[in-house]
């Protein structure tokens, strides 16, 4: 099992790829979205506690850059998941408009592990 961060936009998000300390790979095109990942294991976007996190401030910068709204899940890959199963869950979830809340970027503010938000920055 292993923690990353994934995220979906409606257009490119070049400060994700763009990024020398927390570069996103693209993951997938589709009609509707951009999906990028990236594996994390330490604590630079995110504190995590418990089955939860909290965004840094480099978290909150980094994001903070995405000149749109999009969609973060800071998730934790179950055994034999890799990021395009979590890609094509979270797609599932945001065409269905199920299991997503709304959350703008604030340190302290704490996210569940595996919960799918829609970000207004």
């Amino acid at each position: 099992m292993s923690f990353g961060y994934l995220i979906a936009t409606q257009g490119p998000a070049p400060c994700l790829e763009n990024s020398r300390r927390y570069k996103f790979q693209l993951l997938s095109l589709t009609a509707d979205f951009v999906y990028y990942f990236r594996f994390e294991e330490g604590t630079g976007l995110t504190e995590r506690k418990g089955r939860g996190s909290t965004l840094t401030s480099d978290g909150i910068t980094l994001l903070a850059a995405i000149d749109r709204p999009f969609f973060l899940k800071d998730c934790l890959l179950a055994k034999n998941e890799g990021a395009a199963d979590a890609a094509r869950s979270m797609r599932t979830a945001i065409i269905r408009d199920v299991g997503i809340e709304s959350m703008t970027l604030l340190p302290n503010r704490i996210m569940r592990i595996n919960q799918i938000y829609r970000v207004h920055s």
